[in-house]
């Protein structure tokens, strides 16, 4: 449950962060910050004192990556649908 509130409040955080830098040469390196929570959580898998945390680390990252996917489905359909 602890890893998966990290990883929620990592990848929220590093898109506020994008948003904020706006369009400047920094967004790049600010976008892939989102990508250092699953190498973190990659890496407590091999201690087993914080193996179940990186675990949920893991699972709260593809989660967010399937939630991501799917508003952008339903987003893309909504505007393809036109007005009205």
């Amino acid at each position: 449950m602890i890893g998966i509130l990290i990883s929620f409040a990592s990848l929220v955080v590093s898109s506020l962060a994008t948003r904020l830098v706006g369009s400047s040469d920094v967004f790049g390196a600010v976008a892939s910050l989102a990508w250092i929570t699953p190498l973190v959580g990659l890496g407590m898998l091999f201690h087993p004192r914080t193996r179940r945390i990186g675990l949920g680390v893991l699972l709260g990252f593809g989660i967010m990556l399937v939630i991501g996917f799917a508003a952008c489905v339903a987003l893309i359909a909504l505007y393809a649908s036109g007005p009205g």
